[in-house]
């Protein structure tokens, strides 16, 4: 569920054949004369205008929640960042349903807002099974990488499905709604299993005070040394740190209003909004410049080029892992 937003292209026909931000987008004579006859395009440039808007804002969440991710996952533990995130992919979801049934504007904002922020949520959550099970902490890391450029794919199934069962100027049998609450069905059970098995804030900390405790054979090496220090510093003088007391801890706005952490957002919100752009008008200038079919072509092969090659990349990570050495880097 992680990475679904990226195949936000593949579900934009889906979204002009259900008429998505058509009505707030277009003038009531631009729908009544040309758009019926455009089911799965656009109907005018302002609604397509609107799908780079409302993309832009879904992929940047998916970037910028990362950080109140990891604030969750380190002060309230790897289970609830993980629970947190697959709720919010769960009510994008349900939004996206309720948007089929009901048309409004709010709930395909919404939807894909929800469906963003959860990604980094599900992949963080996730990655920290490698806390419970140290010994496959690469295989984690790779399943958990691969899985989340996979999800993309899951918008290209939602295409698929759609119009396989649509006819030219009808609503298909298997509307968005029922698609998108199918997929529900399907992926609530295996969340909560999986919510099952991703350790608390607690377990974290049991298991990090086993993995120190195993460490404690090395503590007379390290007093060695110690000695070593103290006897070749005959000054008397206290070291760096004495009397300085412990520093505060930080707070989230301390880390969210630092100016490093300010201007990565400006620059991912530039990043973002020349993706949203150029994945939302990818398939239009394809159809200016080739063929039909050929156009056809490669617009889905530029929706399947992210998840495939990220997960392809993340399949032969996992294959060099065990060989130790650097050719793999």
């Amino acid at each position: 569920m992680g990475g679904v937003i990226f195949g936000i292209a593949s579900l934009y026909p889906v979204l002009y054949f259900e008429r998505a931000l058509e009505a707030s987008s277009c003038s009531a004579d631009v729908v009544s004369v040309s758009c019926v006859l455009r089911r799965g395009d656009k109907c005018c440039e302002d609604q397509q205008l609107q799908y780079t808007f409302m993309s832009s804002i879904a992929l940047f969440v998916a970037d910028g929640s990362m950080l109140v991710f990891g604030e969750i996952s380190d002060r309230l533990g790897p289970r609830m960042c993980y629970g947190v995130g697959a709720s919010l992919a769960w009510l994008g979801m349900v939004l996206l349903g309720v948007g089929a049934r009901v048309g409004s504007d709010a709930c395909w904002y919404l939807a894909t807002f929800a469906i963003g922020a959860s990604g980094p949520g599900v992949f963080m959550g996730c990655l920290m099974l490698g806390e419970k099970y140290p010994e496959l902490h690469g295989v984690i890391s790779a399943v958990a990488a691969s899985m989340w450029d996979a999800s993309a794919l899951v918008f290209m199934i939602f295409n698929g499905v759609y119009f396989a069962t649509a006819n030219a100027h009808e609503r298909p049998v298997l509307g968005l709604d029922v698609i998108a609450f199918s997929w529900l069905g399907l992926t609530v059970p295996l969340g909560l299993l999986t919510l099952r098995v991703i350790p608390s804030l607690a377990e974290v900390h049991q298991l990090r005070g086993r993995g120190e405790g195993a460490s404690d054979d090395q503590g007379d090496t390290r007093a060695l040394i110690g000695a070593v220090d103290d006897s070749t510093d005959n000054t008397g003088s206290p070291p760096p740190s004495a009397g300085r007391g412990v520093p505060p801890t930080p707070t989230f706005a301390s880390y969210f209003f630092r100016a490093d952490t300010v201007l990565l957002l400006g620059f991912m919100s530039v990043m973002n909004l020349k993706s949203s752009l150029y994945i939302t008008t990818f398939a239009e200038e394809a159809a200016l410049l080739f063929p039909s079919s050929l156009a056809q072509a490669l617009a889905t092969t530029f929706n399947l080029a992210f998840p495939l090659g990220g997960f392809l990349t993340s399949v032969l990570e996992h294959l060099c892992l065990p060989l130790g050495s650097t050719e793999c880097h």
